[in-house]
């Protein structure tokens, strides 16, 4: 597919199907404010992703692939239940 923009933000989701992978060209998505509990590893076959909102929903922790978003440029985490954060390695900044 060759979407590349996804915006699913304010629609009560409370998952996202890990084959949301399948997406390779997707550049930007927002899934905020919504009722998201986690991320599903498929997000981290995003390669081409460079923009990632995820706030205002319930995350505790976000998927340990996340840095093989290479291209990842900008992530909001904000209002989450974030309990930790470790660096993305490679760093994003």
């Amino acid at each position: 597919l060759t979407t590349s923009l996804l915006i699913l933000c304010r629609n009560k989701l409370t998952s996202v199907p890990d084959v949301i992978g399948i997406l390779k060209s997707l550049k930007v998505l927002d899934l905020s404010a919504n009722g998201l509990k986690g991320l599903p590893e498929g997000i981290t076959q995003l390669k081409e992703l460079n923009t990632l909102n995820v706030s205002c929903n319930c995350l505790e922790a976000l998927p340990d692939g996340l840095s093989q978003c290479t291209k990842l440029a900008t992530i909001n985490v904000s209002k989450n239940q974030l309990t930790a954060f470790r660096q993305l390695s490679p760093p994003l900044i």
